[in-house]
């Protein structure tokens, strides 16, 4: 062929079609997405879901109400609070969150906590002043939400690991308690003033004589209601049946002439938008409770969307879940309410009647909102026993006696963790035992790590590798050496302790000629650990003992040299495996 025969060269890479991932508005929607998970879903909505989000939401706002009044009246402040701190919390989480079926909203575990931790701070002249509980109330909410979007902001999420499983248990089974004994004084028709437990169940049993037999007798009808629609009737909320009964009763008749205490007057209407009187000195103050309810929801809501996403099969980003809770708390401040989590009954709901997306959240507000508009005369005749039982229902739900006695089969010492953390609650009081909690946190973790598991390894016939002779039935050492393995990486919390360990083993043994450390957990080490393994190598050469090592990550690897460390152990005394350093030894005996 000729020149003129021969096909032009082309540039098949200008001809490829653009990458759609590189088109303005897919940048657009990710950016979107990244900020308001929810939003970015409702833009690009599937309206196969509509029905179904359609029906958990009016179904998750219908039982909203009647528990929003009663967590209103737990946290102490006037029931319609508890309306607020649904309605604008709730749409903006639904907006910004990553989770399609968590709820959150006013809860009892919180709402306890703002009564405990408010009515000292708003008690003036003897006697709790409404106002500023109000305003202290509205400024806990947003001084938590700030914290939470910081933390969300700086990536925090990590942070809801914070609380174990049984501390946890412990003390959402403690809150628990404190908030059915506390309804007591609704369900019994007295008066109560103590707050703490100790305190609260005294005044309790010494006001028995005057319980007021109405509101007892209404009290257990509508308890009864209550354990009947769950036995018989699962899937229809118990609260809202409470509710209609107890307004069915108030209709029906007089229950002032029966000296049964009600919700009486309260305001309809939409929520006022703005920022509360809290000073910048009652604002400081509030902090410390702030931290301490902001960990709390947080690890409550980031138990629950984990949940939700692996039983739906899709991904949570805890980040946005802190920024989305920590928004919704701004904006239950900035409507005059009060602190708001998890709803994890709220939360059962809307799973169990089909969400699919976060547009149930949204249509559960609105549910909220037409109630607030135009249904709120409804409820001031309602019997205030029946908010003290709709608060026993959630409450009892949080008890867990169960979970608590199966920690045992993990190892007794988490059943006692979770035993102190809830005898902490009672005895201390909710602040006092979230102190508690988080100090138990802590003291496990440090002490995890500074005495962690680890185990003497030896080979099994038939059975590849090494194990724990402790352990594993007809393992045994190699004659002249042992094989450690420390289930933690060594740092200044625990370094004293390997190298005490690997002494007292060696002046156990007989005869030993060396030690190989099985360093396969030590994913970071510190200047401590480095000068304690310095030490440990020289005490062993001066009893003509060996020090090696095994299975010691790269990055340990480059600490060793560039410390001189491998220079003093040896850099032939380092090996990829446990075998392969067994063979090394047995090849220079």
């Amino acid at each position: 062929m000729g020149d003129d025969d021969t096909p032009m060269a082309i540039d098949t890479r200008r001809m490829e079609p653009a990458d759609p991932r590189d088109s303005p508005r897919r940048r657009w929607r990710a950016s979107l997405a990244a900020v308001a998970p929810g939003l970015a879903a409702l833009l690009h909505y599937d309206w196969s879901s509509a029905r179904y989000d359609l029906i958990a939401g009016f179904t998750v706002g219908l039982v909203a109400v009647p528990s929003a009044l009663a967590m209103g009246e737990l946290a102490g402040v006037p029931v319609q609070f508890g309306l607020y701190a649904t309605l604008l919390p709730l749409a903006a989480y639904g907006l910004l969150a990553t989770s399609r079926q968590h709820i959150i909203g006013p809860d009892a575990a919180l709402s306890a906590l703002t009564a405990a931790t408010l009515a000292p701070l708003a008690t003036v002249d003897g006697a709790v002043d409404p106002a500023l509980y109000a305003v202290l109330a509205a400024g806990l909410a947003i001084a938590m939400g700030g914290l939470l979007v910081l933390a969300g902001v700086l990536h925090l999420g990590f942070v809801g690991d914070f609380f174990g499983k049984p501390v946890l248990l412990g003390y959402i089974n403690g809150v628990a308690v404190i908030v059915i004994f506390g309804q007591l004084e609704k369900l019994l028709g007295i008066t109560v003033d103590a707050n703490d437990f100790v305190p609260m169940v005294e005044e309790t049993v010494g006001d028995l004589g005057d319980l007021n037999g109405s509101t007892v007798l209404l009290s257990l009808g509508l308890l009864a209601i209550a354990v009947a629609v769950r036995r018989f009737i699962p899937g229809f909320p118990a609260s809202i049946a409470v509710l209609v009964a107890a307004l069915g009763v108030a209709t029906l008749f007089d229950v002032g002439d029966w000296d049964i205490a009600t919700v009486g007057d309260v305001e309809g209407g939409l929520p006022q938008i703005g920022i509360p009187d809290v000073t910048l000195s009652q604002l400081t103050e509030l902090l410390l409770p702030a931290c301490a309810f902001g960990l709390i929801a947080f690890a409550d809501t980031a138990a629950t969307v984990r949940t939700f996403a692996q039983r739906h099969h899709y991904e949570v980003d805890a980040n946005r879940e802190l920024t989305a809770l920590g928004t919704a708390n701004l904006l239950s401040g900035l409507t005059s309410a009060f602190p708001v989590s998890s709803s994890n009954s709220r939360s059962a709901v809307n799973d169990a009647t089909g969400a699919r997306t976060q547009a149930s959240a949204l249509v559960a507000a609105v549910v909220v909102g037409l109630f607030l508009l135009f249904l709120m005369p409804l409820i001031e005749p309602l019997p205030k026993a029946a908010l003290g039982v709709v608060i026993v229902i959630a409450a009892s739900g949080l008890i867990d006696v169960r979970s608590i006695w199966s920690l045992r089969h993990i190892r007794s010492a988490e059943v006692g963790l979770a035993v102190a953390a809830f005898a902490g609650v009672l005895v201390f009081g909710v602040l006092g035992g979230i102190a508690i909690a988080i100090a138990l946190s802590i003291g496990v973790f440090l002490h995890r790590a500074a005495r962690p598991h680890d185990a003497v390894l030896g080979h099994v016939h038939d059975l590849d590798g090494y194990h724990d002779i402790a352990r594993e039935e007809g393992a045994a050492s190699i004659p002249g050496l042992l094989v450690y393995r420390f289930d933690a990486p060594p740092f200044f919390v625990n370094a004293e302790y390997l190298r005490r360990r690997v002494l007292d083993l060696v002046e156990a043994a007989d005869d030993l000629d060396w030690v190989v450390v099985n360093a396969e957990a030590w994913m970071f080490v510190d200047a401590t650990a480095i000068d304690m393994l310095s030490e440990l190598q020289s005490e062993l050469a001066g009893r003509k003992v060996t020090l090696a090592f095994a299975r010691l990550k790269g990055r340990q690897r480059d600490i060793f040299s560039q410390t001189g460390l491998t220079a003093q152990v040896g850099a032939d005394h380092f090996f990829p495996t446990v075998r392969t350093a067994v063979t090394a030894y047995e090849a220079r005996r």
